[in-house]
């Protein structure tokens, strides 16, 4: 089976047919993706990738983009799915909280500020540095723990989003 059955709660990460995404399910019930063929996975009007405005629950993000962090919570996703990208975001979040963790939300103007950005462009390495300068900012960072901005660029019916939760020690 080329596809995968993505459990609540779960993401897996699929590169097929030269498409990589990492799928998260935040959902209730358990999701097939189906990637037997291009035209399953990411080629043309039925393929999975192309019709996610109908999966309530279901986000993708951009392989390039994740992030091991040593932490289950940390994410980074990038995506022209700016809707998808945000609620994955927030599901993360949400399952920190719930786990204990004190999430904090770090403006994008205030990373600015500080001559700081990530981009779905830049590379795994180059965004994993923006973070790391992140963590060492005192007037961003005041405490250990975990921390998350998102951006939103692009207008209209072409809205792009990027967003992170990173760990800061």
């Amino acid at each position: 089976m080329l596809g995968a059955m993505v459990a609540p709660g779960a993401s897996v990460t699929l590169d097929k047919h030269g498409t990589c995404r990492v799928i998260t399910n935040m959902g209730d019930a358990p999701v097939m993706v189906p990637a037997n063929t291009p035209e399953e996975w990411s080629v043309g009007q039925t393929a999975f990738l192309n019709n996610l405005s109908g999966m309530s629950g279901v986000g993708v993000a951009s392989c390039g983009l994740d992030l091991n962090m040593e932490n289950e919570f940390a994410f980074i996703c990038g995506s022209g799915y700016a809707q998808v990208c945000a609620d994955a975001l927030a599901f993360k979040a949400k399952a920190a909280s719930d786990a204990g963790y004190t999430v904090h939300k770090i403006p994008v103007n205030k990373l600015q500020s500080h001559g700081l950005t990530f981009a779905w462009f830049q590379t795994s390495e180059q965004n994993i540095q923006t973070l790391d300068k992140v963590c060492k900012t005192q007037e961003l960072v005041s405490e250990a723990g975990l921390y998350w901005t998102m951006i939103w660029n692009g207008s209209g019916e072409d809205p792009h989003m990027i967003g992170a939760i990173y760990k800061c020690e």
